[in-house]
């Protein structure tokens, strides 16, 4: 009841040289949605999927990864991406901009020799 169906002028106005997306083209996309809780976290996802996600072998890149977290830790250098971030990588919510640090603290210890191993 009180929501109305408005049409958008701006709909079907052509924005650059493509013809389908209209003003959703012309925008442009949000850094933390799109990149962070999107891309990020996707690939995050989709890697322990494909690894399983209970199984043994998924555990220990987990806990292998809390131990390149320590590792990494950036204290007060700012140019190091953020690895202090609660929890385990695959546990609870994340804040969108640990994603970067969680997946640096990911490919460090798929990198590492034991990572490999377990690969």
């Amino acid at each position: 009841m009180s929501q109305q169906y408005i049409l958008n002028a701006c709909c079907d106005i052509q924005f650059g040289c493509h013809k389908e997306m209209g003003i959703h083209g012309a925008c442009p996309m949000e850094m933390l949605h799109a990149i962070y809780l999107g891309v990020l976290k996707y690939a995050r996802d989709i890697f322990f999927e494909q690894v399983g996600n209970a199984s043994k072998v998924a555990q220990e890149i987990d806990a292998l990864a809390m131990l390149c977290r320590e590792l990494c830790c950036r204290q007060s250098d700012q140019e190091w991406q953020n690895t202090q971030f609660p929890g385990r990588i695959r546990a609870g919510k994340q804040n969108g901009k640990k994603f970067t640090g969680i997946l640096l603290c990911l490919l460090t210890a798929i990198s590492s020799a034991k990572g490999q191993s377990l690969l």
